[in-house]
């Protein structure tokens, strides 16, 4: 865990002028703003490039909370609603193998799901399939194995994450790095679902 925290501590801290805290053009008593010359700020666009390690990083991390979520969880519990309601872990859990195919396609790598597979996870719970929902067992080993290809495709990629997405909407400045990150976010969004329902389960809290 220390591997992936340092590096990504070294690159999350990004002064803002007037937030106190860390700015150092803020003195310890005074947090109003200091007024700068005009320019002395680049925009954020172009003083944050994203990198390959950035991103290992996000998807180191939005890999170690979801193994340590699943600790202890069994088959049965994974499919169990919470109360009032929402998705199980099952569901969660094939969601985010699901969505790993839009990152596959970015890198151009191959996601071992196809899309009749992928589709199961991708309705809403309510409308989903319970027939063709695959096994905690499973949906944790294609966890495992969509996470290897993803940490392998990041390090592989050849273009620079700063080229503008070629798919992007008109008039939008989306590059390859944040198209990625943005799947990331929605990653580890779901990532701190299961940490939520494994205390819904009654078992304790792991990170």
């Amino acid at each position: 865990m220390a591997e992936w925290s340092n590096a990504a501590a070294s690159k999350a801290v990004v002064p803002l002028v007037g937030t106190g805290g860390s700015n150092p053009s803020l003195s310890a008593k005074n947090t109003a703003p200091v007024r700068k010359q005009p320019g002395q700020y680049r925009p954020i666009e172009q003083s944050i490039r994203m990198t390959t390690d950035d991103l290992l990083a996000q998807l180191g991390f939005c890999h170690f909370c979801i193994i340590t979520n699943l600790e202890e969880v069994t088959e049965a519990q994974a499919l169990q609603e919470p109360k009032p309601s929402g998705n199980p872990v099952n569901y969660v859990l094939g969601h985010i193998v699901a969505y790993r195919t839009h990152v596959c396609k970015i890198l151009e790598v191959k996601h071992p799901w196809n899309d009749a597979k992928s589709s199961v996870y991708d309705e809403s719970w309510p409308k989903t399939d319970k027939t063709k929902l695959l096994s905690l067992a499973k949906l944790k080993a294609d966890e495992e194995q969509t996470h290897a290809i993803l940490k392998a495709g990041i390090e592989n990629f050849a273009i620079d994450w700063d080229d503008l997405w070629p798919q992007r909407k008109e008039g939008s400045l989306q590059t390859y790095g944040r198209r990625v990150q943005f799947f990331l976010q929605h990653e580890a969004y779901h990532a701190g679902q299961l940490g939520s329902l494994r205390r819904a389960l009654g078992l304790p809290g792991k990170i």
